[in-house]
C-alpha cells in the first residue's frame, strides 16, 4: 500500500528501525520504553543504551546527529556530530541546561544542503529548537526526546562542580550524572 504523503518517519520497533508514513505513525503510542540487547553498550550506558543504537544506526546511513555533550569545561553543550568520536561524547545523560551554540545555524544549513540530520536532547529543548524551523523543515529531521523531571541551571551546576573541587581539593576532571 503507497503512502498518500510525501513524509516518512524511522520508527524503532522491536529493536528494528522501521520506515513508516507519517499518517500510519498515528496509531503508534507517543513514548517508548526501550533498551538495547547489546550488553556491552548497556554497560557503558547511563540508562537502556538506545541514544548509542540510534547513534549507530545515524553514522551508518549519514544523518548528522545534533545532542549536547559536557566540554573539557565541564559545560553541557550542543554540537554536531559526525564521527564516532563525536558520539562517544554524547553518550550518558547530562541533567543540567546546556547551550545550544551554533547548532541552529548548522541544522539550518544541513537541511539547505539536503543532509539528514537528527536531534536527541531533553523535551524542553527538542520544543524549542522546533520553534525556530518551518513545518517543512521540520519533517527533514528526525526528533528524539526523552522523560525529564527537570534539570538545574548553569550556575547551580558548576557551583556543585566548585564545591566537589573545594572539598576533594583537586580538579574535576569527569562528571557522570547516572554512575551504574
Amino acid at each position: 500500500e503507497q503512502c498518500q504523503q510525501l513524509v516518512y518517519w524511522q520508527i524503532l520497533i522491536k529493536g528494528e528501525i522501521k520506515i513508516m508514513c507519517k499518517d500510519k505513525v498515528k496509531n503508534f503510542p507517543l513514548a517508548y520504553g526501550i533498551r538495547t540487547k547489546n550488553e556491552e553498550i548497556l554497560k557503558t550506558s547511563s540508562s537502556g543504551g538506545i541514544f548509542s543504537e540510534l547513534a549507530n544506526y545515524a553514522l551508518k546511513n549519514n544523518i548528522k546527529i545534533y545532542s549536547c555533550i559536557l566540554n573539557e569545561k565541564l559545560e553541557a553543550v550542543h554540537i554536531r556530530g559526525i564521527n564516532e568520536n563525536d558520539i562517544k561524547k554524547m553518550r550518558t545523560s547530562k541533567y543540567v541546561e546546556s547551550s545550544l551554540g551554533n547548532i541552529l545555524k548548522l541544522m539550518k544549513n544541513d537541511i539547505k544542503n539536503n543532509e539528514k540530520i537528527m536531534l536527541v536532547s531533553s523535551p524542553c529543548y527538542v520544543a524549542t529548537i522546533k520553534k525556530t524551523f518551518s513545518e517543512s523543515e521540520r519533517n527533514q529531521i528526525i526528533w528524539v526526546d526523552f522523560l525529564c523531571h527537570g534539570m538545574p541551571s548553569k550556575k547551580v551546576f558548576q557551583d556543585h562542580i566548585k564545591y566537589l573541587e573545594n572539598l576533594y581539593s583537586s580538579k574535576v576532571i569527569f562528571y557522570s550524572f547516572r554512575d551504574k
